[in-house]
């Protein structure tokens, strides 16, 4: 089981202030558990490196144009800071949700068209509550589903336990490792920051997500009426 401490005397071997025979002191693994859990809430705000934690859905019991996401949400969860494959459940009949920009959405200029289902979404990870902006809206019988991003573990301790999959192991330690060095006067060795480096840009890979072909938002809504929108008749 790999805890926080595993992380900071990995760091700390790597820049030389320890050995495999040296633990670090009070002072240092306190200091080093900030450090890390500073670098965790920076790597949150980089979609890129956050994972897929599962599919999460909401039944919709009536017409919304608009779903609250967190804590205190509609939907009472931890609030995701992205989303991917969103899709809509009608009579077991799944329907995918195209992602969209916020200025695509704003450019929709109709944002209240009913009827059949969604077929774009904006996601905007405010705090504390996420919203999930539907365009046309979601009606009652229909589920909404989705894949959360959530932010990155961070530790309360030193010997709190890592959920973090296992593939993060390696970047967060030459990375915490290049982090710490300065406060220990180290000059960090190219080889620590390419390692450094690549780990990281190994995860950005395996989180992202191939890029699909779709039709902007506001062509199907411009001019105050959708545009031939079989859902709704015009």
């Amino acid at each position: 089981m790999t805890q926080a401490i595993d992380f900071i005397k990995g760091a700390l071997r790597v820049i030389g202030v320890t050995d495999s025979y040296t633990q670090p002191d009070a002072q240092q693994s306190a200091d080093a558990l900030s450090s890390l859990n500073n670098m965790l809430y920076d790597w949150s705000t980089q979609p890129l490196m956050s994972y897929d934690a599962g599919q999460e859905n909401y039944a919709v019991v009536s017409s919304i144009t608009s779903l609250t996401i967190g804590p205190t949400g509609t939907k009472a969860t931890a609030r995701p800071t992205g989303m991917n494959n969103l899709f809509i459940r009608v009579s077991s009949v799944d329907y995918p949700i195209t992602l969209i920009s916020s200025g695509e959405y704003d450019a929709i200029s109709v944002k209240t068209i009913t009827g059949g289902y969604p077929q774009f979404a904006f996601y905007d990870p405010a705090m504390t509550n996420g919203v999930l902006y539907l365009w046309p809206n979601a009606t009652s019988g229909q589920t909404l589903y989705w894949e959360p991003l959530t932010p990155l573990q961070t530790f309360a301790l030193t010997t709190t336990a890592s959920t973090l999959p296992p593939n993060y192991n390696r970047a967060i330690i030459y990375n915490l490792a290049t982090e710490l060095a300065p406060e220990y006067g180290v000059d960090v060795k190219n080889s620590v920051y390419r390692i450094a480096s690549t780990s990281k840009r190994s995860i950005k890979m395996a989180n992202a997500k191939a890029p699909h072909m779709s039709v902007e938002a506001s062509a199907l809504a411009s001019g105050g009426i959708a545009r031939a929108n079989i859902l709704i008749g015009q």
